[in-house]
Parts: C-alpha cells; structure tokens; sequence
C-alpha cells in the first residue's frame, strides 16, 4: 500500500489501521505529512538554538531567537528537499540550487509576514496570544505547503532527470 512498507493492514480486522494507511499512500497527503514531521524538527531545531544561545551562551533572546530561525529554516529546506519533496541528489547543481534556495526563503518570508499579519489579527479580536499565534500557524502551513510544492521544488515536465 504504501511504497517500501512490507506490513499492510487487513481491511477487516484493522479497519482503521487500514483507513489511515490508504489515505497516507495518496501522494500528496503523504508529502504533507513528511511536511508537517519536517516542520516540527525545525521547530525543534530552532527552539533548541534559542535556548541554548540564550541560557548557555548569554545572548539576548532576540539574537537568539533570529539565529534559531536561521537554523530552522537550514533544516527545513535540507530535509524538504531530500525527505518531502524528494528532490534527487545530483539535480539541480550550481546556480539552480542556489536559486531554488532564494525561492524557499521567498516562499518562507512570505508565510512569515503572513503569519505576523494573522497573529495580529486574531490578537487584535481579543484571542489569548497562544490560540491567535496557533490560528495563524494552523493556516500559514498550507501557504508554505502549497509555496514549496509549486514554487520551490516542482518539476520541470518538459526537463528529464537524466
């Protein structure tokens, strides 16, 4: 059912099991998926910067917290590249990787002012600044979904991988 997974679940004894996976097998769900881990290891990543620049290294949080995005964002393209959007390792090269790159940080600029627009917004309407910035995280992910799958790592139809 799904590519280079051995267990398949019986559709009568683990009817839900069985759902789940036949929906992950659709390739764009299964690519939002791998987006959302990827994400969430950024977020980590970022996190632990910013904690560790600011508890062990004494730096104000704001230098941390912007050297943290620095390496989240790192992670996220290195592994949406390899791991979500499974772009292969010797393609592109050179100045297309380079302006792939310029691409992702288009894409992940926008969702950030995109992101601050709607946190205040929702916190403006009277949310607690953790539901406004959840709200506005909640619906930042598929603008960066959809910017990455069109706008970043697309295929060229009419190019071969050769």
């Amino acid at each position: 059912m799904i590519p280079g997974l051995k267990f398949t679940p019986d559709p009568v004894t683990q009817p839900l099991l069985h759902r789940i996976m036949t929906i992950l097998a659709l390739p764009m769900v299964g690519q939002f998926a791998r987006f959302l881990l990827v994400g969430a290891t950024a977020t980590v990543t970022h996190s632990l910067i910013l904690f560790l620049l600011v508890e062990y290294a004494h730096l104000k949080p704001q230098i941390g917290n912007a050297i943290g995005f620095c390496g989240g964002v790192t992670v996220s393209y290195i592994l949406n590249s390899r791991f979500t959007f499974r772009a292969k390792a010797g393609a592109p090269a050179g100045n297309a990787a380079n302006f792939r790159f310029v691409r992702f940080l288009g894409v992940t600029g926008i969702g950030f002012c995109l992101n601050g627009l709607l946190f205040g917004l929702f916190h403006n309407m009277g949310l607690h600044y953790l539901a406004a910035q959840l709200m506005a995280t909640a619906i930042v992910v598929f603008w960066n979904f959809f910017g990455s799958r069109l706008l970043v790592f697309f295929h060229h139809p009419h190019k071969t991988d050769a």
